[in-house]
């Protein structure tokens, strides 16, 4: 068998043993992993892997988000939460600009990742349809209040409606790769061809 790529889908940690068994069979293809692998966690056992082993387990690695990279600047949604990330843990995590190169540690990242940044948007979105409610916040009107959103603009490059027809609020998908034992938004799918 010598596929072209690879989409892995399945926890961390057997994502990981996948890979890493890919990996010492010398396939270098594009493997990736869909959003809820758990990202942070799938990197970090293949970085102690690669360090124990003295082997790159992270190259050609592609993650699929629903949400954009944390450490993506150029997002106003993703300033924020990292602003208020740092303001009530101390810690702002790594930070790439639109270049992609690292600033900050790898040990400075525990308090952010994809998922705490998709809870940021969530809570953001449900203080949008509580305020809605003026005063008269009860589950039964959580539906219709959050029919009513157009427009709303969350931080994201895009804003946010929905309607009695339409129910999801972000249609697009984000790529990451790994560079420098980090997760970088994919800006180009050059490095595929190398």
């Amino acid at each position: 068998v010598s596929p072209d790529a690879v989409i892995s889908v399945g926890s961390y940690a057997a994502c990981a043993g996948f890979i890493r068994d890919a990996r010492n069979a010398g396939w270098n293809i594009p493997i990736a992993n869909l959003s809820f692998v758990g990202s942070e966690s799938l990197l970090e056992l293949l970085l102690t892997e690669s360090e124990s082993k003295a082997k790159d387990y992270t190259a050609n690695l592609i993650n699929s988000e629903v949400v954009p990279n944390y450490s993506d600047l150029s997002v106003p949604v993703v300033r924020e939460y990292r602003k208020l990330s740092s303001k009530y843990t101390g810690r702002s995590g790594p930070v790439s600009n639109q270049q992609n190169s690292i600033t900050k540690s790898k040990s400075e990242n525990h308090n952010l990742s994809f998922v705490g940044l998709e809870g940021f948007l969530n809570a953001k979105l449900i203080i949008e349809i509580l305020s809605g409610m003026n005063d008269e916040i009860k589950r039964s009107k959580i539906k219709e209040t959050a029919e009513r959103i157009n427009n709303y603009d969350i931080g994201l490059l895009n804003k946010i409606s929905f309607s009695s027809q339409k129910h999801q609020a972000l249609n697009k998908v984000y790529y990451n790769t790994v560079i420098d034992g980090r997760w970088i938004s994919i800006k180009s799918w050059e490095f595929l061809k190398h």
